[in-house]
């Protein structure tokens, strides 16, 4: 299955329509899901139905083997001292608030605080929020985007692109019906216009594919969890040792009513 090039778009899911004309192909990959061709089999933590804040979506990424930054929950500002503290500097601060999904655009993400000092100011810009969630600053890398949504018709998908703030002006992502064979992941980076980013190109690091891989599937494997509705890593940053670490996330669960027959949304 070969799928072309779709568009990206953050929460609002991924453009299916390269899919379109591909419906023989659905049976086939949803029959994996009993097969022992299965590359993921784990039952991470579930919160409950709706939007669900940032920290808890990474707690369910880890669950699955994902790499997510160190990090910190602060209900107040003394405790966000506390946090730059244990993590030492550099910092993210970001609100933490399941509702506000585009944080940068309503100013509640500071970056590269280092002293008590910067992070009163960072602190004073930022909107009220019910907490806020202070992590380790990652290095600088290439960005990508990975996800999984339930399409009206052919039910979960997973996307893999270019990610960080271009995702959507690029348009460059690579489409499969889920579940995933390893085969299909691996495949996936290759098809991007971008991959000589991620593949080492003017002597970068190249991402490590196994652990590419292992995300592609991982997110794969919660389309079989009738209780996700979709799953996006943004950025899932490449790290200087060709790792690769999900900066940023959003998790919809389904409600329970929506729940049963296909699993499609």
């Amino acid at each position: 299955m070969n799928p072309p090039h779709g568009r990206s778009t953050h929460s609002a899911g991924h453009d299916t329509r390269p899919l379109r004309g591909r419906a023989s192909t659905d049976a086939a990959a949803r029959a994996r899901l009993q097969a022992d061709e299965r590359p993921v089999s784990t039952k991470p933590g579930l919160p409950p139905s709706g939007l669900v804040d940032e920290h808890t979506s990474k707690a369910v990424l880890a669950d699955l083997g994902i790499r997510t930054p160190v990090r910190r929950v602060c209900a107040e500002p003394a405790a966000a001292h506390a946090a730059l503290d244990e993590l030492g500097g550099p910092v993210v601060v970001k609100i933490l608030d399941a509702e506000v999904l585009h944080k940068t655009e309503v100013g509640g993400v500071q970056v590269g605080i280092r002293t008590h000092e910067e992070l009163d100011h960072a602190l004073a810009r930022m909107p009220a929020s019910p907490a806020l969630l202070v992590e380790r600053m990652a290095v600088a890398g290439p960005e990508l985007i990975v996800g999984v949504r339930r399409d009206p018709v052919f039910g979960p998908v997973v996307a893999l692109g270019a990610g960080g703030t271009a995702a959507e002006i690029l348009g460059d992502v690579s489409l499969r019906l889920a579940p995933l064979s390893a085969h299909d992941a691996h495949a996936m980076l290759d098809e991007l216009a971008t991959r000589d980013v991620f593949l080492g190109a003017r002597g970068a690091t190249p991402v490590d594919r196994a652990r590419l891989t292992h995300v592609l599937l991982a997110i794969s494997s919660l389309a079989a969890v009738e209780a996700v509705a979709e799953c996006e890593i943004n950025p899932l940053r490449v790290l200087p040792d060709g790792d690769v670490v999900a900066l940023d996330a959003v998790l919809l669960m389904r409600d329970p009513r929506d729940q049963g027959g296909s699993g499609d949304a």
